[in-house]
């Protein structure tokens, strides 16, 4: 058995926290499985518990946080990409010699409407990027279902104090 330095707990600990089994890490650490429970025991009387997965989740949510930052700034430049095409469009259209038929101008333009709807629709493909109507359902969902499950907290409780006033009354008529 090898001894449990500081060095040897925090890095023990920061695995545990990431998810893996307290067992393994004994038998990979060479450290008796009873040490580290009492490590995991005392660290929680002193207020800071060891809590398995608590590091991963914490990374998941700032992946979210930032994955989220990231859709923001690829949909905002795939917005000024097509403002660049559109003032080019109109340059395009200003500049058109007017001897150019009008079924001639009008297929131009057509032409490069419809070039940038399909590279705005290419890069958002590629950057799985939802639009802001998809990203308002979504968090609509999330509301909803907080919403719900605060609903549900409270017919719970309700349910909790009409049993507590049923158990009163019932503890009155037997007096």
């Amino acid at each position: 058995m090898a001894a449990l330095t500081k060095r040897l707990e925090f890095e023990i600990r920061m695995r545990f926290e990431l998810g893996e089994d307290l067992n393994k890490l004994a038998t990979i650490y060479k450290v008796s499985l009873a040490t580290l429970k009492k490590r995991k025991k005392m660290s929680k009387v002193k207020g800071d518990p060891w809590i398995k997965n608590s590091r991963s989740k914490s990374a998941y949510e700032t992946f979210l946080e930032n994955d989220k930052e990231r859709r923001k700034e690829l949909r905002e430049q795939i917005n000024k990409d097509a403002r660049e095409e559109i003032e080019k469009l109109k340059e395009e259209i200003g500049n058109a010699d007017i001897e150019l038929e009008n079924d001639d101008l009008e297929k131009s333009i057509i032409l490069r409407m419809e070039r940038i709807d399909k590279f705005l629709d290419l890069r958002k493909k590629i950057e799985e990027i939802p639009t802001m109507k998809e990203e308002i359902e979504i968090e609509k969902m999330k509301m909803d279902i907080e919403l719900k499950r605060k609903e549900l907290q409270d017919k719970t409780i309700e349910l909790e104090i009409k049993k507590a006033e049923a158990k009163m009354l019932l503890g009155d008529e037997k007096k």
